[in-house]
Formats: structure tokens, C-alpha cells, sequence
């Protein structure tokens, strides 16, 4: 009993469907129902029953699943711990970020890191925006990963010899006191917020610009007492306090210990990790993958 037939068996059970586990683990349905097959012919019983509309766990099925899901953890978390020990994997590692981004808790990320045993050196440098706009010029191998909002990503991410994906969705929301009016809303729309005073990013901030292509300057400016910073722990004191509320990225939310509102129209800055597409260092694919497992654990806020 190997342990990709049993990472396909939790799939199958997890997802419900032996398309969609086929699709997850990118491998085609017709070999997964074969390894299926063979496991239930390894172990003596069936797993699933098939019908042509469903699948459905038979009673000994969900046991094993359940039992299969802590195996696998186990083994993902040993395979981690092995990587991260053998002497192929003591380097160093540069990773580029801005200085927002320690909202999303990327510091937590890196220590967890270290608490798994890891031998390796990180070089965590933030950049402020000027700097950041230089990333995409450079060809060398001055940093290794980078992290960063949509908006600050863009160039590089449209580049060929780079590879990225979406680390956290991020949307922009309304933060408020606990007691607050409007916390027992479902989500808010700008009529909403007419006579609320409300603290927004400075005029050359994300989340303001973001607020430019929603509402209209003269909706901003009106506001009852709108305040205009980019520093979250004044935004922080106002909104704990009660004397406004915030538009601001719901990450914001977690790292404060603020209540949210969504709002009705759909805004987000969500944070990319970006890489060369071409990665020589197993290090370094090591650690994206890590970071990519981090924060898809459901362990982690989904920010």
C-alpha cells in the first residue's frame, strides 16, 4: 500500500468526485480509478461506490479516508522535515517584500519555518516603492522570491521568465468598532457610508487608488471628517475607538483584531509571491512550496 494511492483515495473523498481529484493531482481520471481499483483490491474492500452520476464512500471508505488524511499529514510533514535537514538545503535565501506586507504575516510564515528545524539563511529585505519599481530590471541573482500586492507586482509578473501565483486574496473592506452601527450588516454599499467619518490611505496609497476607480472624488472629499494616512495604527486608534470607520484591505482586520464589513463592490489588492521561472536551487523551489502550503492551510487566515 504506497502512499500515492492513498493520497488518491483522500483525494477522491475529500473532493467528491474522481473528475475533480484527477483534476487536483493532474493526473488523468482513467489511471486514478485504476490505482483506485488496486488499493481496493490491496486491502479487500471497497472504498467508494460509483454510480454514473456520484460517488459515494462506502462505511469502511470513510474510515479509511479519515485515517488516510492524518497519514498523509504526517508523511507531508516528515517529507518537509527531511528536506529541510539534508545538507543540499543549507543556503541562503534572499526574499524582496514591501513594507505593508508584515500585515500579512509573512514574519509568522518565515519563523514556523525555522521552527521546522530549518538550517537555511534568510535574507528578508524590505523595499519601499521606489525600489521595488527597479525588480523587474534586474537580471542577476540578487533575490530569489519576492512578495508582493497585485499593484506593486504587475510588471513583474508579465514577464516570461517569471512564474507567480496568488499567495492571499485580500479585499478591501470596511473596518469598524465591535459595537458599531453597521457590524451587523451583511456587506455595505457607499450610500451606506454618507455619514460616516471614514480614515482612507493617503492620495498615493493602494487601497486610495483602488477607492478612485469606485468613487468619485467629491463622494471622498465630502466625507464628515475624512482623514487621509497611511499610518494603521492611527487608523487602528479610530476605528477601535469609535470615532471612524476604515477602508482599508481585510488583512488589516487580522492583524489589528478589527471587525469587517465587505463591501458590495468588489475590490481586492491580493499579494503575489513572484519567482524565476527557472529556480536552480532546490532551496528555493523547496520554500515556495512551503509558502504555497502555508498559507492554503486552513490553520492560516485566508486574508
Amino acid at each position: 500500500m504506497d502512499i500515492q494511492k492513498i493520497r488518491f483515495a483522500a483525494a477522491v473523498y475529500s473532493t467528491g468526485s474522481f473528475t475533480k481529484a484527477a483534476s487536483a493531482l493532474h493526473v488523468t481520471q482513467p489511471l486514478l480509478s485504476q490505482q483506485i481499483s488496486a488499493l481496493e483490491k490491496e486491502i479487500g474492500f471497497t472504498l467508494f461506490q460509483r454510480t454514473t452520476r456520484s460517488v459515494v464512500p462506502t462505511e469502511h471508505g470513510v474510515f479509511f479516508c479519515k485515517q488516510a488524511a492524518e497519514v498523509l499529514k504526517e508523511y507531508d510533514t516528515l517529507r518537509n522535515l527531511v528536506r529541510i535537514h539534508s545538507k543540499n538545503y543549507r543556503d541562503t535565501i534572499t526574499i524582496v517584500t514591501a513594507p505593508r506586507i508584515s500585515s500579512i504575516e509573512l514574519p509568522k510564515a518565515i519563523t514556523d519555518y525555522y521552527r521546522l528545524g530549518s538550517q537555511i539563511t534568510i535574507s528578508y529585505t524590505e523595499l519601499e516603492e521606489s525600489q521595488l519599481a527597479h525588480l523587474a530590471e534586474e537580471e542577476d541573482s540578487s533575490w530569489d522570491v519576492a512578495v508582493l500586492r497585485s499593484t506593486d507586482s504587475e510588471d513583474l509578473r508579465n514577464l516570461r521568465n517569471m512564474s507567480s501565483c496568488v499567495l492571499l486574496r485580500d479585499p478591501i473592506v470596511l473596518l469598524c468598532a465591535d459595537n458599531h452601527p453597521l457590524r451587523s450588516r451583511k456587506s455595505v454599499s457607499p450610500d451606506d457610508l454618507r455619514d460616516q467619518s471614514i480614515v482612507f490611505g493617503s492620495p498615493d496609497s493602494i487601497v486610495y487608488k483602488e477607492m478612485e476607480n469606485v468613487f468619485d472624488e467629491d463622494y471622498i472629499r465630502s466625507r464628515n471628517i475624512p482623514v487621509f494616512s497611511n499610518s494603521h495604527n492611527l487608523m487602528k486608534d479610530l476605528v477601535q475607538s469609535g470615532l471612524a470607520v476604515a477602508i482599508g484591505n481585510r488583512s488589516l482586520a487580522y492583524h489589528y483584531g478589527l471587525s469587517y464589513i465587505p463591501l458590495d463592490i468588489d475590490m481586492s489588492n491580493d499579494v503575489y509571491m513572484i519567482w524565476k521561472t527557472h529556480v536552480t536551487k532546490p532551496v528555493i523551489r523547496n520554500f515556495i512550496d512551503y509558502l504555497m502550503d502555508y498559507y492554503a492551510d486552513d490553520a492560516h487566515p485566508k486574508m
